[in-house]
């Protein structure tokens, strides 16, 4: 019987630290492939953003945009430009472009509300709350991180861009 409790000693420890190894390998493996997934995302949205603020929609234009919203002769064509980059792009729910000003944030261009909305300021609270913070940096046209955010409808991972016209003056995000 000594010898059979002996085994037993031996063994359950072992056990233990295997099952403890097992269970800290997995935690390593999975926070190492969501960082590596958040990083994938970030990358993926800020590369669209560059796209948008690079090639359709036309930072010159922006002031233009929001004075005479869908009058301005290009505006109804970059906004199916828009359309058609978040249709080709599943991963990306919300598109929009604000102009970040004292008074609040006014909106160019805005795919989930039909009517136009470009004269109305609002606060950044009605648009993302976790970029309050970041105002000020917004006011002065700096980049602003990434935020990750968790609501009713799961994680939301959203990239402001400034967006520049060609003198280099921020006009938008």
């Amino acid at each position: 019987m000594r010898k059979h409790d002996s085994k037993w000693k031996t063994l359950i420890p072992l056990i233990v630290a295997i099952v403890v190894m097992t269970g800290v390998f997995i935690l390593i493996s999975y926070l190492s492939y969501r960082q590596n997934e958040i990083e994938d995302l970030e990358n993926y949205a800020r590369g669209l953003t560059k796209l948008i603020a690079g090639e359709i929609v036309d930072g010159d234009k922006i002031d233009a945009y929001i004075e005479q919203g869908r009058s301005h002769p290009d505006y109804a064509e970059t906004e199916q430009k828009l359309y058609k980059l978040r249709e080709a792009f599943p991963d990306v729910l919300y598109l929009y472009v604000y102009q970040v000003r004292e008074d609040g944030f006014h909106v160019v261009f805005d795919l989930d509300t039909p009517e136009f909305k470009g004269s109305e300021p609002g606060t950044l609270e009605e648009f993302f709350p976790a970029f309050v913070k970041y105002i000020p940096d917004m006011l002065a046209g700096k980049e602003v991180p990434a935020i990750i955010s968790r609501d009713q409808f799961g994680y939301l991972l959203t990239v402001y861009m400034p967006m520049k016209d060609t003198a280099g003056n921020c006009k938008c995000y």
